[in-house]
């Protein structure tokens, strides 16, 4: 079970880091995707980033 919860965290780590590079991408000039694209898949990441810590948060605390 330990190994399943360090498994979200790291999961949930990358989505915000993910999350964080369409930010950062959305200031860039000449980026592709348009930036209501980049603002929505960086709310998609950062609400499954955030369930998923949400989760192991509370997996660690059961056990």
């Amino acid at each position: 079970m330990g190994k399943f919860i360090f498994i979200m965290f790291i999961c949930s780590t990358l989505l915000f880091f993910a999350m964080f590079k369409n930010l950062l991408a959305m200031w860039m000039p000449g980026v592709y995707p348009p930036k209501k694209r980049l603002r929505k898949k960086a709310g998609t990441y950062g609400a499954a980033g955030a369930v998923l810590f949400l989760i192991g948060s509370l997996l660690s605390l059961l056990t």
